[in-house]
């Protein structure tokens, strides 16, 4: 059953006939005055039977006048009919007002709430920061403003970076993205020295304070200290001082893949399965019988539509598509050339989106290896200069502020 049957009988149609000499000229006006009508069936030259939604309905007795045509009604469907051929029937009316009264009731209150994304901050913490913003178990759904909860919470919760809040039916979803965590910054007064954060080899030092351990061409390692805070008193003595400035490397990055020279390409075949669920509040529904695709190949594809009921209070209906279309596999056969013509841009591409920020990109070289598995091994190696410096605290024993220790007087 589509949704469009559900919802025609939730709000009642009639089943019609239409008889005349202009019925074709009836069914054009009624087409062309976007009239809800559907099933239309003809039944000889002068007579048709059809669905009408009520509301189309009461809209068809001047077409029916203009165009000399007689409706007649042979079916009353729907909800609305139901309710008044059960009028007298008080158990059977007050049991749908309940059923109803539940809908309207879990479709304009909050019947759950889920947090994800959250790592540091505990899930409690977000939820009582959230109820002190209106946005608890049982509380309106209307009422929710998530702009303004969004600033509120961001400005409470320190380690919070971003905070989504998005309502679906009767529950509320809660997506957290947490700042990153940041190494505690060092004080300009306390000593420390510029380490290597990874491994390279020295372009440039340009050390503004402290003791220049590298030059041009040394290699280093993550680790190594390349501006020292610990200077020459003199006289034996030593000082510690905050070490800062910049010290440029070449840096490489690499990123292997390997592809078959024999593979499979996956062709449609042109036969498609669609299944269908309906999701209304949290209740999943599902027209079909066996899960998963009938294809010993297949391809699938997803995608969830809206459906909004006519009354507001109702919740919204979902009809989740599921939709299989088989497919085959035929053999291709490609060359190394070809794929050393294609993949090495890729591969750039991928590896990019992985440098530091401030990497700037020199050069690049490409390797490729012929494996004994059939396949073309690439590998992309991109040469950048970057700022490998960080800093690091020295230990000094309990000892506050940079100074001269021993040695002088």
């Amino acid at each position: 059953m589509r949704f469009s049957d559900i919802f025609h009988m939730i709000n009642g149609y009639v089943v019609i006939q239409a008889e005349g000499v202009f019925t074709e000229r009836f069914l054009n006006i009624c087409m062309h005055r976007n009239l809800d009508i559907w099933n239309i069936r003809h039944c000889g030259e002068e007579r048709l039977i059809m669905n009408i939604s009520i509301d189309s309905y009461k809209r068809i007795r001047q077409i029916c006048r203009r165009t000399k045509t007689r409706a007649l009604i042979i079916k009353r469907c729907g909800l609305p009919f139901f309710l008044h051929r059960y009028r007298k029937r008080r158990f059977v009316l007050i049991a749908a007002a309940a059923v109803l009264l539940v809908l309207w009731y879990t479709s304009g209150h909050i019947m759950g709430i889920t947090v994800f994304g959250n790592n540091r901050i505990g899930t409690d913490k977000i939820l009582e920061n959230l109820a002190r913003s209106g946005v608890a178990l049982g509380r309106t759904t209307s009422n929710i403003d998530s702009q303004q909860i969004r600033n509120r919470m961001m400005t409470d919760i320190d380690d919070l970076a971003w905070i989504g809040i998005n309502v679906s039916g009767s529950r509320v979803y809660v997506e957290v993205v947490e700042r990153l965590e940041r190494e505690k910054e060092i004080e300009f007064s306390e000593p420390c020295n510029l380490v290597a954060v990874k491994d390279g080899v020295i372009e440039s030092v340009e050390a503004r304070n402290g003791q220049s351990m590298v030059k041009k061409g040394s290699g280093v390692i993550e680790g190594d200290v390349l501006v020292s805070g610990i200077m020459d008193a003199g006289e034996g003595g030593i000082r510690y001082v905050h070490a800062y400035g910049e010290v440029y490397a070449e840096t490489r990055y690499s990123i292997t893949r390997e592809y078959p020279l024999e593979y499979e390409e996956y062709i449609d075949t042109g036969k498609k399965t669609t299944h269908r669920t309906i999701r209304i509040l949290n209740h999943e529904f599902p027209l079909y019988i066996k899960n998963g695709s009938p294809y010993e190949i297949s391809r699938e594809d997803k995608y969830e539509k809206e459906y909004k009921p006519p009354i507001d209070k109702l919740p919204s209906v979902f009809i989740k598509t599921q939709v299989y279309t088989e497919q085959y596999a035929e053999p291709q056969k490609r060359t190394s050339a070809e794929i050393l013509a294609e993949k090495p841009a890729e591969l750039e591409e991928e590896l990019k989106k992985t440098l530091p920020e401030g990497a700037e990109v020199k050069n690049k070289e490409v390797e490729n290896t012929l494996t004994e598995r059939g396949t073309v091994s690439v590998k992309l190696m991109l040469c950048c200069r970057e700022n490998i410096a960080r800093e690091s605290a020295i230990d000094t024993g309990g000892i506050e502020e940079p100074q001269n220790i021993g040695g002088g007087v």
